[in-house]
């Protein structure tokens, strides 16, 4: 019984017609209220629909039906992992990998739970052994030649990529795990090769968003500034929580010593040269890719490649650039302070708006996004009171007093968005 409904079921997941398979599923449990396999797949239906709650409530009903089968189990690793549960996550998989060790998905699915983790060794050895039971899993396939990537053995992962590709060529993800480790690891002209695999990769599966996303990079690469910078973003990827901060703190502390060193050499000119480079790579590091986003929007298939995310985030972006770029007319041409002020106020403000977008959704940006609502409150007031005691001639320092926490608070939103941007909020 039910097995006709959990049939279409079946078909209308591989075509992504997510609701009509629901409803096929809910035929089918009706019918078969006591099969855990249909009560598995209506939980991973209901988790391409993102109600990740319920589908691990339906896939729970599945284990405790049948707690000795595998394929539940595997079922509630794959939604803890869109749910970025990923202790849990992989605490499921090894269950399903013990009652069942013989399955390369199994494997696939752990060596994903180890990547998201930044253990790229641990990904790589899990990919490794489900290629051991079946050479041809484009998923282990994959998760080798990124994990490879990760690890900085840049020319297997190239090799390994393209025997997945080679292996199957109809599977989207094999193009886009190409693009990416192309623009990681390519020599010159490699992010047009690098479109290519992600348009082929879209043209497969339209929906496929890390393709869409390597599209925008690629476009955005084309420019040798920006092309340079996306290596160092795509290097500091590789790194894990803790060494991030490690770097971070540790490039900051070395550069202090450095100039200390140079000071007591008397070599005062290079001071000023060598703080003003490290300045302008930090701030650079912040705006590049909302910088380069924003050019997109000049260029018509940079203008598609877009999401509306990154749409809103040029928006508020080059508001904010825009108007630092008017006010410094403005200030020219007058000699204002209020106008000074308010490029200062705006500048800065770009900082934490492009911090703002890079944390992952959920808690992590809403906190941000808080921070920075409260650094343009201030910002504004600083702007508002200079205007009114200029044109009232009343204390003309009183704008001083909001500055004097806006702009440490914009040197420290680098800080925070650091710490919110290496959590990923569980869903």
């Amino acid at each position: 019984m039910g097995v006709v409904h959990f049939e279409r079921a079946k078909l209308l997941l591989e075509q992504s017609r997510y609701q009509m398979a629901e409803e096929e599923l809910r035929q089918a449990v009706a019918e078969s209220p006591n099969d855990a396999g249909i009560h598995a797949v209506l939980g991973l239906c209901l988790s391409c629909q993102q109600r990740y709650q319920e589908a691990t409530l339906e896939v729970e009903v599945a284990i405790a039906i049948a707690p000795d089968s595998p394929f539940p189990h595997y079922i509630l690793g794959y939604i803890l992992c869109e749910r970025q549960q990923l202790a849990a996550a992989q605490k499921a998989i090894q269950e399903a990998i013990q009652l069942n060790p013989y399955q390369a998905s199994h494997f696939a699915l752990l060596a994903r739970c180890h990547y998201q983790q930044k253990q790229w060794q641990a990904s790589l050895k899990a990919a490794t052994k489900g290629l051991s039971l079946d050479p041809e899993d484009v998923e282990c396939l994959n998760y080798r030649a990124l994990s490879l990537s990760q690890l900085g053995r840049g020319k297997e992962a190239i090799a390994a990529v393209k025997g997945a590709i080679a292996t199957s060529p109809q599977d989207a993800a094999s193009y886009a795990s190409s693009g990416w480790i192309l623009l990681s690891h390519g020599g010159s002209g490699s992010q047009q090769k690098a479109l290519e695999y992600f348009r082929e990769a879209l043209h497969l599966n339209p929906n496929l968003e890390w393709a869409r996303q390597g599209v925008v990079e690629a476009l955005k690469a084309k420019n040798p500034i920006y092309r340079l910078m996306l290596r160092y973003f795509l290097w500091g990827s590789r790194l894990n929580h803790r060494t991030r901060w490690v770097f971070t703190i540790g490039l900051f502390f070395s550069m202090r010593m450095l100039l200390a060193s140079f000071t007591n050499a008397g070599l005062t000119p290079l001071v000023a040269v060598v703080a003003i480079a490290y300045l302008l790579f930090v701030i650079f590091s912040w705006i590049a890719d909302p910088l380069f986003t924003l050019m997109l929007r000049f260029d018509r298939l940079g203008r598609l490649a877009l999401s509306p995310e990154e749409i809103q985030q040029s928006n508020w972006w080059g508001a904010c650039f825009l108007s630092a770029i008017a006010s410094c007319i403005l200030w020219f041409c007058t000699k204002n302070l209020s106008a000074l002020i308010s490029a200062s106020v705006c500048g800065l403000l770009m900082i934490p708006i492009a911090a703002t977008f890079n944390c992952e959704q959920g808690w992590t940006r809403r906190a941000m996004a808080i921070y920075t609502i409260i650094l343009a409150t201030l910002g504004i007031s600083t702007v508002i009171v200079s205007i009114a005691s200029l044109a009232f001639y009343q204390i003309d320092w009183l704008w001083f007093l909001p500055m004097i926490i806006f702009f440490p608070g914009v040197l420290l939103s680098t800080w925070v968005a650091t710490l919110l941007t290496g959590i990923m909020p569980k869903r």
